[in-house]
Order: structure tokens, then C-alpha cells, then sequence
């Protein structure tokens, strides 16, 4: 089965430190991907759930105090269900969260890192390396003026913060880019990910008889 978009929320709200909102989930394969982003030279963490079940943290990035925290849950219930974000320090936040269908129930992520943009620029690139074929790049930035999608597929933007990606396959697995683009130069916090699909199917086979004559 291959890996396909399904749905994506937009939340923003003023500083605390829980936020909630509603994010619907169909499908086969489910994986929810939650992005976290908010401005902080100092230390803060963010953790989330999705209908009471808690979601993997995976890292942050940081550059110049805009950040972007990367989440993922693994087979999401169905339907219309919270997603709740606690900060250990109360701010003004964005959260972008993604579902997809397709994808592997169990081995995730295939591959993640650290896209960050150290020095201003107006393009946003994140490159990552996946491991097995046919896995799907998605990445978040954040900068300091608003964002919008270069050669990836945008899945939400919120004030300064955007959810992007690349809406294929990556086949052969290898090298791929997707960019963020700002009408300003600006450094960028960024995180990316590749996501596995699920295991497709093996092919049947149906012996037939040799006849010699």
C-alpha cells in the first residue's frame, strides 16, 4: 500500500502551556505526524496526544530562537479526536499536524534530521537520505516572516510556520529535497523526516506444469 496524504489541522493560540483542538483521522495504515512551533532562546519542551495516546518526540531545531519540535504516532485512532500539546513553559504557539495512510505500522521513522536554515535566505531546504523505497519527506520551518511552499506541497501554514511535503514516493530510496520559501531573508528553524510505507504485498505465483512432447 502506498503512502498517500489524508488530512491536516491548523491551530494557533495565545501563551500557556496546554493547547487543544480537533484533528480528524480516516484510512488504512495511519500515521500522525504533529509539528510544534514557538519562539524561545530558552529551553522548552513540548509533548502531545492524540486521543489520550501519547506521541513520539523525536528532536527539535533552533535557530535563532524559532523552534520546531517533530512528533509522530503510529496507527491514530479514526474519526474526530483531541490533540492535546503541553509546553513546560507557557508561550504563544503554532501547531501543524498531518495524517497519512500507508504507512508502516510498526518501523517508523525511516530517516530524520536537522534541516535549519544558520544564515538568512529567502529558501529553505530540506534534504534527507531515505533508507527503504517509496518512503514520503516531510519537514517544518519556522522563521521570522511568513512562509509558504517552494518545490514541496504545503499541509498548513500558521503566522511563520509551515508543514511541507514532498506528495510522492521516493523511488529509488537516495537523496531528496523539498524548500520553504520566505519573502525575506531569514534564518529558519527546521526539522525533517522520511516516512516508511507499509509492507506491500507479495506476489502470487502459480506453478504450471511442463508438458514434454
Amino acid at each position: 500500500m502506498a503512502i498517500a496524504f489524508d488530512n491536516s489541522t491548523t491551530f494557533a493560540a495565545a501563551s500557556d502551556t496546554s493547547h487543544t483542538f480537533s484533528h480528524t483521522v480516516s484510512g488504512a495504515d495511519r500515521l500522525l505526524v504533529i509539528n510544534v512551533y514557538f519562539s524561545s532562546a530558552t529551553s522548552v519542551t513540548a509533548s502531545a496526544t492524540y486521543n489520550g495516546v501519547s506521541a513520539t518526540f523525536v528532536a527539535f531545531s533552533s535557530q535563532n530562537s524559532s523552534r520546531v519540535t517533530t512528533l509522530y504516532l503510529i496507527a491514530p485512532a479514526t474519526g474526530a479526536n483531541d490533540v492535546v500539546v503541553t509546553l513546560s513553559v507557557a508561550k504563544d504557539v503554532d501547531i501543524i499536524v498531518a495524517s497519512y495512510t500507508g504507512c508502516h505500522q510498526s518501523t517508523q521513522l525511516d530517516a530524520s534530521g536537522d534541516v535549519k536554515t544558520s544564515t538568512p535566505n529567502t529558501t529553505h531546504t530540506a534534504t534527507l537520505t531515505s533508507v527503504a523505497d517509496n518512503c514520503w519527506l516531510i519537514a517544518g520551518f519556522r522563521a521570522f516572516s511568513a512562509m509558504s511552499a517552494g518545490t514541496g506541497t504545503s499541509r498548513g501554514t500558521s503566522n511563520n510556520a509551515i508543514l511541507i511535503d514532498g506528495n510522492a514516493a521516493i523511488t529509488p530510496a537516495g537523496s531528496s529535497s523539498i524548500t520553504a520559501t520566505t519573502g525575506s531573508a531569514n534564518p529558519a528553524g527546521g526539522y525533517a523526516i522520511t516516512i516508511t510505507p507499509s509492507v506491500a504485498e507479495a506476489s502470487t505465483f502459480t506453478p504450471r506444469h511442463l508438458i514434454m512432447v
